[in-house]
C-alpha cells in the first residue's frame, strides 16, 4: 500500500474516434509505472474502448513550484524561475502553490511530452499575457487538488490576437496542443483580454468544478471539445460560452461538440454551445441563455447587427441523445446548418427566433420538449416526427417544413439580422415565396401539442400525419389554418384534434382516416369546452382550447362511416389536460348540444343544422388554394362556386365573423 503522501488520482479517458484522434498519450501502448510520469496507463480488461489512465504520483518525486507574490520558487528538477516567469521545461509532474500577483507559468517542454500540472491553492494573474501557457507540449494536464480553490488571470491590456487560426496566444489559459482538465477542487478563470480557456488542439474537461469569466469566448477546444464530467459555469461579455471551431474541410473529425455527465451553466453574449461541425449531448444538466434572453424583442427590432445568439449551434449536425437542457436563447434555442436529431432528453426552451431550426432534417424519435416561447416552433426542410412529447407555443407556424428561413425570426422585426449567417450585400427581401426544393412534414408518432399564432402544421411541400397523437390550438388571425399544405396531405392512422378559424381551412385527402370538421355560426370563446360522443354518449374526445376559435376538427380511429355522433359545447370535462386537450376526459356536467351528423364520407362538415358543406375560405374547399384533396383550384365540396346570381356577394363562411371569403384570382 502506498504511504499518505501519495496524492491519487485516477481517470477513465475514452480513446475513441469522438476526437478524431487519441487525444491522451497515455491512451497509447506504454504501461510504464513511474510515479513520477503522469502518462501512466493501466489496461482495463473489464472495458473495451478504454483505458484506465492512472495519474497517481509520488508528492516526494514531484517538482513543487511555490508563488509568493512577485516571484517563485522551484523545488525539484524540469522547472526554473527567471524574475516572474516559471517555466517547465520536462515532462513530469509539477505542484503548483501560493499566489502570483503578476506573473506567467509557461510549459515548454518537448513536442512529444505530457506534463501534469497539479494546482493546489494557486493564484495566478499576469497583465502581460496568459497566466498558463503551454507552447509546446503533447498534452498538458490541470489537475484541479479536491478541495483547492484555484484562480487565474489576465488582464485587458496585452497584445493578442481575435483570429481563431492565429497562433498568437489569446486566452487566459492557453494551450498551444491537447488539453486535460481534472481533479475534485476548483479553477476560476477571469479573462480581460479575450477568451478564457483555450487549447489549439483537444480540449478534455473530465471533473472539477470550473467557472469562467471572458471577455471574448469562455472554453475553446479548436480541434474538439470533450466534457465527460465536472460542473462548470460560463459568462462572455462578447462571444461564445463553449466552441469547437475547427473549420478546414479534410478532416471532419474536428470541430465537434460532446457533452455527458456534466452539469453546465452558460450566459453568453452570442452562441451558447456552438461547433463547427458536430454536436451531441448524451447527458448532464445544461442551462444556457444567449444575449439578453427571448424576451428581449425590444432592443433586437432596431438592431443592425449581425452576431449569433444561439443556444446550441452546429455547422453539420446537432444530436440530443439525453439530458436535462433548458434555454432562454435571443435567437434560435437548437440550430443546425445540417440535421437535427433528437431522440432522448428533457428540453424547456424559450427562442426569439426558432425553437429548433435546421436547414437540413429535423428528426424526433423521443424526449421530452417544451417550447415555451418561439417565434416558429420547428423549423427544417424535412422535418420527421415519431415520437417523443413535443409541448411548443409559437408567434407564427407551430411546425413549418421548408417555409422559413434565418432571417424571419421575432415576427420579421430583426432589424435585418441573419442570426449568425451574414447577410449578403446584395440580399433583398421580396414577397417571391416560391419554393424549389419544398420538402415534407411526417408525423408517425409521439405527441405534439401546438398553440400557434400562424399556421398550426404548415408544410410547402407534403404533409401526412400516420400516427400519433397531434393537437393544434390554431390561430385567431384570418389567412392562417389549422393545416397548411402546398403538396398532398394524408392522414392514415393516429388522432388529430385542431382548433382556430375556419376561413382557410385545409384538409387531408379523401382516401385516409375519417375526419369531422364542426363550424360554428358564431366564434366560441377560449377555454369553452367542446367534446364529442358516439350515439350512445360515450365521449370520444374533449378539448377546451385556449383561445377562441371558430371551428374544431376531429379524427380518431373511433370515427366510423355510416355511424352518428354528436358536438356539445360548454358543461364541465374533467381529465388530465395539456393545451386544452384531455387526455382522458370525463363529463361531469353535460354541455349544450351543438350538431348531431352522420359520418358518410371521409371528410364530414357539421354545423348546429347536422351534416352540411364547407363554401368558404382558402383552401381545398373554396377560394384560392385547392392544394391536394377534393375541389382543386377555387373549388369547393360539391365543385361549384357559391350562388353570386343576385350580384351579392356569397355569406361569409362560419366563423370569420363577416369577413368575405378570398374568391378566386385573389391574393
Amino acid at each position: 500500500m502506498r504511504s499518505n503522501k501519495f496524492g491519487k488520482l485516477i481517470i477513465a479517458l475514452l480513446c475513441t474516434s469522438l476526437a478524431g484522434t487519441a487525444f491522451l498519450s497515455g491512451c497509447s501502448d506504454n504501461k510504464t509505472t513511474d510515479d513520477s510520469n503522469p502518462s501512466s496507463v493501466v489496461n482495463d480488461a473489464s472495458t473495451t474502448d478504454s483505458k484506465i489512465m492512472d495519474l497517481s504520483y509520488d508528492e516526494s518525486k514531484a517538482t513543487k513550484i511555490t508563488l509568493s507574490g512577485d516571484t517563485a520558487s522551484v523545488s525539484g528538477g524540469g522547472a526554473k524561475v527567471d524574475g516572474n516567469i516559471v517555466t517547465v521545461s520536462d515532462k513530469g509532474t509539477y505542484i503548483i502553490s501560493g499566489t502570483l500577483k503578476n506573473g506567467q507559468i509557461i510549459v515548454d517542454a518537448g513536442e512529444n511530452d505530457t506534463v501534469n500540472i497539479i494546482l493546489k491553492s494557486a493564484d495566478i494573474h499576469f497583465s502581460d499575457g496568459p497566466a498558463i501557457y503551454a507552447s509546446k507540449c503533447a498534452e498538458t494536464f490541470i489537475s484541479l487538488e479536491s478541495g483547492t480553490t484555484n484562480s487565474i488571470s489576465d488582464d485587458g491590456v496585452y497584445t493578442g490576437s481575435d483570429s481563431d487560426d492565429s497562433e498568437v496566444p489569446n486566452a487566459a489559459l492557453y494551450i498551444q496542443d491537447n488539453l486535460t482538465i481534472l481533479g475534485g477542487g476548483t479553477l476560476n478563470v477571469t479573462a480581460d483580454r479575450n477568451n478564457g480557456i483555450t487549447a489549439k488542439d483537444t480540449l478534455n474537461i473530465q471533473s472539477g468544478t470550473i467557472n469562467v469569466i471572458s471577455e471574448h469566448h469562455g472554453i475553446s477546444g479548436k480541434d474538439n471539445l470533450n466534457v465527460s464530467g465536472g460542473s462548470i459555469t460560463v459568462e462572455t461579455r462578447n462571444g461564445d460560452g463553449m466552441r469547437s471551431n475547427y473549420n478546414k474541410t479534410e478532416d471532419e473529425t474536428k470541430g465537434n461538440v460532446t457533452i455527458e455527465n456534466a452539469a453546465i451553466s452558460i450566459k453568453a453574449a452570442n452562441d451558447g454551445i456552438q461547433a463547427e461541425r458536430v454536436l451531441t449531448v448524451k447527458s448532464g444538466d445544461i442551462t444556457v441563455t444567449t444575449g439578453n434572453g427571448a424576451s428581449d424583442t425590444a432592443s433586437s427590432a432596431n438592431s443592425d447587427t449581425t452576431d449569433s445568439m444561439k443556444a446550441l449551434k452546429a455547422g453539420s449536425a446537432v444530436n440530443i441523445d439525453g439530458g436535462n437542457i433548458t434555454v432562454d436563447a435571443y435567437n434560435d434555442s437548437v440550430h443546425s446548418n445540417g440535421d437535427i436529431t433528437v431522440t432522448n432528453g428533457t428540453m424547456t426552451l424559450k427562442s426569439g427566433d426558432d425553437a429548433f431550426h435546421a436547414d437540413n432534417t429535423l428528426n424526433i424519435s423521443g424526449g421530452d420538449i417544451t417550447v415555451e416561447q418561439s417565434h416558429e416552433g420547428l423549423e427544417a426542410d424535412n422535418i420527421n416526427i415519431s415520437g417523443g412529447t413535443v409541448d411548443l407555443t409559437a408567434d407564427d407556424d407551430g411546425v413549418n417544413c421548408s417555409g422559413g428561413n434565418d432571417f424571419s425570426g421575432l415576427g420579421g422585426m430583426d432589424g435585418g439580422r441573419g442570426f449568425g449567417r451574414k447577410i449578403p450585400q446584395n440580399f433583398e427581401q421580396t414577397n417571391d415565396t416560391s419554393d424549389t426544393s419544398a420538402g415534407a412534414l411526417q408525423i408517425s408518432g409521439g405527441t405534439i401539442y401546438v398553440n400557434a399564432q400562424g399556421d398550426g402544421l404548415d408544410s410547402n411541400g407534403n404533409l401526412d400525419i400516420s400516427g400519433g397523437t397531434v393537437i393544434i390550438n390554431g390561430t385567431t388571425r384570418s389567412g392562417n389554418g389549422i393545416l397548411d399544405h402546398d403538396g398532398s396531405c394524408t392522414l392514415t392512422g393516429g388522432t388529430l384534434i385542431g382548433a382556430g378559424t375556419s376561413d382557410m381551412l385545409e384538409m387531408p385527402s379523401a382516401n385516409g382516416q375519417n375526419i369531422a370538421a364542426v363550424l360554428f355560426e358564431q366564434n366560441q370563446s377560449a377555454g369553452t369546452s367542446v367534446y364529442l360522443t358516439d350515439n350512445s354518449g360515450k365521449v370520444l374526445a374533449a378539448m377546451s382550447p385556449v383561445k377562441e376559435f371558430g371551428c374544431i376538427i376531429f379524427s380518431t380511429a373511433d370515427l366510423k362511416t355510416g355511424e352518428t355522433y354528436k358536438v356539445y359545447t360548454g358543461g364541465t370535462v374533467t381529465g388530465d389536460n395539456v393545451q386544452g386537450y384531455y387526455t382522458k376526459p370525463e363529463v361531469t356536467s353535460e354541455g349544450t348540444l351543438y350538431s348531431t351528423f352522420t359520418i358518410s364520407e371521409t371528410l364530414t362538415y357539421a354545423d348546429s343544422s347536422g351534416n352540411t358543406t364547407y363554401s368558404g375560405g382558402r383552401g381545398n374547399f373554396g377560394g384560392m388554394g385547392g392544394r391536394g384533396g377534393f375541389g382543386g383550384m377555387g373549388g369547393q365540396q360539391s365543385g361549384t362556386m357559391p350562388d353570386t346570381t343576385d350580384g351579392q356577394m356569397p355569406a361569409p363562411p362560419h366563423g370569420t365573423n363577416g369577413r368575405q371569403p378570398t374568391l378566386p384570382g385573389e391574393i
